[in-house]
């Protein structure tokens, strides 16, 4: 089962568990063993599968064999956290239950089928980590794909307890189509939620419009809800050090795709774990029914606060991070983009040494990433620019291509596979319905094709 972080993976496990203990569903298994990753990694001894069974279960008596004779389900949450190697291909191939190996044997043979036990296996991740398993071995792959528009307004209304401020709230982030799209990840309709009951309660006027402006609002109302007495400006300069030394946690750790920490992770960057900010931004997970798993895990509030972090410890790196091929910095850029708005300097005054007009910078820079959207053959590449082009507040693009569109209808040309990718954009961007969308209208190549597919999402009827 993949989704993106905050989508509700591991919720959705664990009320299949709740169903399953209270009997109102899934009673095909005589056992459901929840194995998380993050507790799998702190596992350094050698154990057989029985014995790791055990670990996480011990009411289960070591004479018990419960993998014998049972349908067992195994649910392992979190590849993306795993720091164990999964070495499908070089691994040794083990079955015996009782003998002693290490995890990452275990795991693989365990996937694999190896082991001579009825079992299941269910694994949750983010879609960046499901080609650590092979396709071969996988039956089957579900999504889990967070709020609908009804859910979120739902959602909306139960978690802020006034009534208007709730549909002041839904008013305002309709108005910000893009941002009110991210609310289908739950974690994210929650910091947006929290960020405009602040902002709206205080009637300032000056409401949070783009990604960065949200986060940035939500630091400061994290950290001015710890210390109500300061001014924002006196708190982020407080905690500066905290916030730099956080910010280089997340950055260096976004680099290795590490969104799990440990204590010696912590001690590495001479975090102090008694800050308040530390209680703030990161959650602590920890068990305590085995000596095996007594150290503390940490990690950020959600990986999108990771990445903001990341984003305020490198205030710098846009060409390289912008040029990343593989995607998983596509957030980072488009914080960092939005830290150079003068909006969102003012918010963090205190921490940064003053405001700068960067207004040339920023022109520059979106001329930059429009001849990049031009270059780019990825429309992935090409809709994430399109949203660092929302960052910057720079609508040109918009209306150069609304021109060109009238230009091409009235010619009967086709477009660019560059103009297809925006036309792509502005679409799932519109509040309009699509009930019929002509492909064969604006495409006449293959490349063209596959870069307005994502509007099928929103048609009706596709031609």
């Amino acid at each position: 089962m993949k989704g993106v972080a905050g989508i509700g993976k591991t919720f959705s496990v664990q009320k299949f568990i709740l169903d399953w203990a209270t009997e109102k569903d899934n009673q095909d298994f005589d056992f459901i063993f929840f194995l998380p990753f993050r507790e799998l990694n702190l596992i350094k001894l050698e154990m057989s599968l029985q014995e790791l069974v055990q670990c996480f279960c011990p009411e289960i008596k070591s004479s018990d064999n419960v993998l014998d004779g049972h349908k067992v389900l195994f649910i392992f949450d979190g590849l993306d956290e795993s720091r164990h190697p999964l070495n499908f291909k070089t691994n040794q191939i083990w079955s015996d239950v009782k003998k002693q190996t290490s995890v990452d044997v275990l795991l693989t043979n365990l996937i694999k089928r190896n082991f001579p036990v009825n079992s299941s296996i269910w694994i949750t991740s983010r879609p960046t980590a499901t080609d650590l398993i092979p396709p071969e071995l996988i039956s089957r792959v579900t999504e889990v794909q967070g709020f609908e528009d009804q859910q979120k307004e739902e959602y909306i209304r139960k978690k802020c307890k006034n009534r208007a401020l709730a549909e002041k709230i839904i008013s305002h982030i309709k108005t910000l189509r893009s941002l009110y799209i991210l609310c289908y990840v739950p974690v994210f309709c929650w910091i947006v939620v929290t960020v405009l009951e602040h902002t709206l309660e205080e009637n300032s006027g000056d409401n949070p419009k783009t990604l960065t402006d949200f986060y940035t609002v939500f630091l400061i109302v994290l950290l001015t809800a710890k210390e109500q007495k300061k001014e924002k400006e006196n708190v982020l300069k407080s905690n500066q050090e905290a916030i730099l030394k956080l910010g280089k946690l997340a950055f260096e750790s976004l680099k290795k795709n590490i969104i799990v920490f440990y204590e010696k992770d912590l001690r590495e960057y001479d975090i102090d774990l008694n800050s308040p900010l530390y209680s703030g931004v990161c959650k602590e997970i920890f068990k305590q029914n085995s000596a095996l798993f007594r150290e503390k895990v940490y990690c950020f509030l959600h990986l999108t606060v990771q990445e903001y972090f990341a984003a305020l410890h490198v205030f710098g790196a846009l060409e390289r991070a912008i040029q990343s091929r593989t995607g998983h910095l596509d957030l980072f850029v488009r914080f960092l983009l939005g830290m150079g708005m003068k909006n969102n300097q003012e918010l963090l005054k205190g921490f940064l040494s003053g405001t700068k007009d960067h207004s040339s910078d920023i022109q520059e820079t979106a001329r930059y990433i429009k001849e990049l959207i031009r270059e780019t053959s990825s429309p992935e590449r090409c809709f994430n620019l399109f949203h660092c082009l929302s960052e910057l507040k720079d609508k040109s693009l918009m209306d150069e291509f609304n021109v060109t569109l009238d230009k091409v209808k009235r010619s009967g040309q086709s477009l660019s596979p560059s103009q297809c990718s925006a036309l792509a954009y502005f679409s799932l961007l519109s509040e309009k319905e699509i009930d019929v969308f002509n492909m064969s209208e604006y495409a006449t190549s293959e490349e063209c094709v596959r870069r307005l597919l994502p509007v099928a999402k929103i048609t009706k009827t596709l031609m």
